[in-house]
């Protein structure tokens, strides 16, 4: 198993061939639109306009168009056309999106449907794109359709109410829909309150190439009591939608099709229950695909996961996923097969842990290994890795959460499971003796040294680790002023994360931490610069150590 990742996309210097302005108050479309005092009026203009690569098009903030961005110019790998916002205030508001161009950027807008019924934002035959830190809302179809549309990112976004039909009679309104899209990325982005899916991929079952390589990450997904009427059919505290997630490919020849690769890691999913539908799930994975799930936390809903094995399969593979408060955390239907739930935690409330539908199941074909349950574990977990966990084996989980706690009969228990490298929030695993059983790995406080040192006005402190340069270890030492949630964590000299030392709370007082020089896989990192940051109180500080071949 390995993850896949279609990774943006484009990586690019933009050199700027002009920037273009829109003011709906001031402009005028017999302007050349290339200043703030020359701007254009009117959205509709770019439908008929040429931009080039490396082109700017810049709408006002606290302006509103009804009207659809129209965008079918192309922009170059290293000269993608952008459309943004200039100015202060809110977001400029537009009515709709298409996009069919490809190498484009779309950022920091709002675009509000009014309740239309038609999707708000098109994708079609292009390639390239970048969707970023918008708001897309309120419509009686989908948010965001894809329809041959590859390659695309989809980063800090907010999707929300796309409503269709009505609590008696649902109708299909998703958030994301992806036809026919190979390698679309989700990442930061919320949907909730929608009537169909928040993703749901091929709807009709009937297009080729199936979609594939769909990777989404720190992601919320969610659904609940509307807190006011929409519109005649959903009103207030009704509860709309099917699933977070649900997988759909073809239904003829699906024999003949690659099977489709998804991976979910860090994403929070809830509310699904209650609704108008049976058997509502968060995830509701089927049909010919690979999907891992790594960090996901699911709790309020009537299933977690919902899995299938009709049409070749969903081959599934879920760890370090927290599970609670849920009626069912596994549904398995038409004999499911090659499940891999691996140290995971099923918490407070659930039900039932895994709801058979079939008299038979492939369970010859599924490995449960390390899983911690807050309860006697289901005839499914009878390998002597699965736990049955007590309260008191985690730090808190009257509050739902599950972090172990110092002596905590879980750690050092689980066995070695080659795929399961780090813990949810990025820890090594293991850190003791063997592998700690559930999602998180226990890695001990740092050493307190003294509990009244010196602080400094900036309420934290970040000292020089010693010995530096060093070669294999070298030891941090940092003052926290104020009880709180602290992060230490080594960056490369680009940036990137290395290794995360700590992320967790702390009493005020002096520690310190040692670093082995190696990486979250378990690695020996290459020699020269780091650096390594504490976070606290809202206050950081950063400094420089190197790591001597």
């Amino acid at each position: 198993m390995k993850y896949i990742m279609i990774t943006l996309l484009f990586s690019f210097t933009v050199l700027t061939a002009e920037t273009y302005y829109l003011d709906k108050e001031a402009g005028n479309d017999d302007n050349n639109g290339t200043s703030e005092g020359a701007a254009w009026k009117n959205v509709s203009l770019i439908k008929n306009k040429s931009l080039d690569p490396g082109d700017q098009v810049l709408l006002k903030r606290g302006q509103s168009w009804d009207d659809v961005l129209n965008i079918s110019s192309d922009g170059e790998d290293g000269q993608p056309i952008i459309f943004g916002a200039y100015g202060s205030g809110e977001k400029p508001e537009i009515y709709g999106m298409d996009i069919s161009g490809d190498y484009i950027i779309v950022e920091n807008l709002l675009i509000d449907h009014k309740k239309d019924d038609s999707d708000c934002v098109e994708l079609s035959r292009s390639e390239n794109l970048i969707l970023r830190n918008l708001t897309i809302q309120n419509g009686l179809r989908d948010g965001i359709d894809g329809n041959r549309a590859d390659n695309i990112l989809i980063e800090g976004c907010t999707i929300r109410h796309f409503l269709n039909g009505s609590f008696s009679s649902q109708a299909d309104a998703h958030g994301i829909v992806l036809t026919n899209t190979i390698g679309m990325t989700i990442l930061n982005t919320e949907i909730y309150q929608v009537s169909g899916d928040c993703v749901q991929t091929d709807p009709d079952r009937d297009t080729l190439p199936t979609p594939d390589s769909l990777w989404i990450e720190n992601c919320h997904f969610w659904t609940g009591p509307l807190i006011e009427d929409f519109n005649s059919g959903w009103k207030t505290g009704d509860i709309p939608g099917e699933n977070a997630l649900d997988t759909k490919l073809v239904k003829d020849d699906w024999d003949a099709i690659d099977r489709m690769q998804i991976t979910i890691k860090n994403t929070i999913a809830h509310g699904w229950k209650d609704g108008n539908i049976s058997n509502m799930a968060a995830f509701n994975l089927k049909e010919k695909i690979e999907a891992t799930l790594d960090g996901v936390t699911v709790y309020d809903c009537e299933i977690a996961f919902r899995l299938r094995g009709t049409r070749g399969n969903a081959n599934v593979t879920i760890m370090n996923t927290v599970v609670y408060e849920c009626e069912k955390a596994f549904r398995v239907e038409n004999d499911v097969a090659n499940l891999k739930l691996y140290n995971s935690t099923f918490g407070a409330n659930i039900d039932e842990f895994f709801k058979e539908a079939d008299s038979e199941n492939n369970r010859e074909t599924w490995e449960i290994l390390n899983n911690a349950f807050l309860a006697p574990k289901p005839a499914e977990a009878q390998h002597s890795s699965n736990k049955e966990a007590l309260p008191s084996d985690f730090e808190n989980s009257d509050g739902n959460e599950y972090q172990l706690s110092e002596g905590s009969s879980l750690i050092d228990q689980g066995i070695e499971v080659a795929l399961v490298q780090t813990d949810r929030d990025g820890t090594l695993r293991p850190q003791g003796k063997g592998y700690d059983i559930g999602a998180y790995e226990f890695e001990g406080e740092p050493t307190l040294i003294s509990a009244d040192g010196f602080i400094g006005p900036e309420e934290i402190s970040l000292k020089q680790n010693y010995p530096n340069p060093f070669n294999p270890e070298t030891t941090i030492e940092f003052n926290i002023a104020t009880p709180g949630a602290v992060t230490l964590a080594i960056y490369s000299s680009t940036g990137q994360l290395v290794r995360r030392l700590i992320n967790s709370s702390f009493l005020p007082g002096v520690y310190s931490v040692k670093w082995d020089g190696k990486n979250i896989f378990g690695n020996k990192v290459a020699g020269g610069m780091y650096h390594y940051r504490l976070d606290s109180a809202g206050k950081s500080q950063t400094k420089k150590m190197l790591l001597i071949p």
